[in-house]
């Protein structure tokens, strides 16, 4: 099976707004990653991905919040230890499926709000 559940998870959250935690959650809550929990900073993730304990870093960017709101792109930054191809494929799959979800969820609350 191609299957992969219960991987590791950090995220990197530099906005911290509801929003921000919304699109995270969409993530932590999911049945395929194991959230391991906050991180401070970029070098938390190198550490924590380099000694294998996370496979996944989930950075969601300054004003993550306020851009979404006025409607504008944001871009979210995903790390994925691709140190197993075959997992790496799958967890890469699992994040665009994920991200498309929430996209789509956080754009229909926009618009319902307008």
């Amino acid at each position: 099976s191609q299957e992969v559940e219960r991987v590791g998870l950090a995220v990197l959250d530099e906005d911290r707004s509801a929003l921000s935690r919304d699109y995270a959650h969409h993530y932590i809550s999911s049945r395929y990653f194991d959230y391991r929990g906050q991180l401070t900073g970029l070098r938390d993730a190198d550490r924590l991905l380099a000694d294998g304990r996370i496979v996944v870093v989930l950075v969601i960017p300054a004003r993550f919040g306020e851009e979404l709101t006025a409607g504008r792109r944001v871009v979210i930054q995903t790390l994925i230890d691709g140190t197993f191809t075959a997992r790496g494929r799958t967890v890469l799959g699992y994040v665009e499926s994920i991200n498309a979800a929430a996209a789509g969820e956080l754009h229909f609350q926009r618009r319902s709000h307008e």
